[in-house]
């Protein structure tokens, strides 16, 4: 028979797990709006600087059209697929070390930070080799790292303003 205080740590840790997963899978998807969102507003400037095809303006102005749409989803997608992966692996590794420790500070985050800048820069390393992609994580990581740094230590400057 387990022992109480056992079957206590088992139940806490499976709702710590539970709320890691929530929170990062609300994350995920905040970031995918936001990268869908930006893609759609970077698209469009992207997009209007094609070649006019067509004999007519409607033409013209219809396939220009065409080209924004088509360039905004794109891109629109592909940020998202990056942001909703970095957001996910953020907020993730964040909960869970924070639940691991039981500490609230800088080196979760800064933890967290490292590995998402490094999910970050994959998919432009991928194909480029080991080096490269070794290269690649490890700036990723230093910058997820260092941009983690740079917003706790904004927002603790806010908070000490209230």
């Amino acid at each position: 028979m387990p022992e109480p205080l056992d079957t206590i740590r088992s139940v806490l840790q499976s709702s710590v797990d539970a709320e890691c997963y929530k929170k990062g899978l609300a994350t995920g998807a905040q970031g995918a709006m936001f990268g869908v969102s930006l893609g759609l507003f970077m698209g469009t400037f992207e997009g209007s600087h094609g070649e006019m095809k067509g004999n007519t303006v409607a033409e013209q102005l219809r396939n220009g059209f065409r080209q924004m749409v088509l360039v905004s989803w794109n891109k629109g997608r592909a940020l998202a697929l990056n942001f909703g992966a970095a957001g996910t692996v953020f907020s993730t590794t964040e909960c869970a070390i924070e639940s691991y420790r039981a500490k609230h500070d800088l080196l979760n985050a800064v933890t967290a930070g490292c590995a998402a800048g490094a999910v970050f820069s994959i998919p432009a390393n991928l194909r480029k080799g080991p080096a490269a992609l070794g290269k690649g994580l490890a700036l990723g990581c230093a910058c997820g790292g260092a941009f983690s740094v740079a917003v706790d230590y904004g927002l603790r400057i806010l908070d000490s303003w209230e």
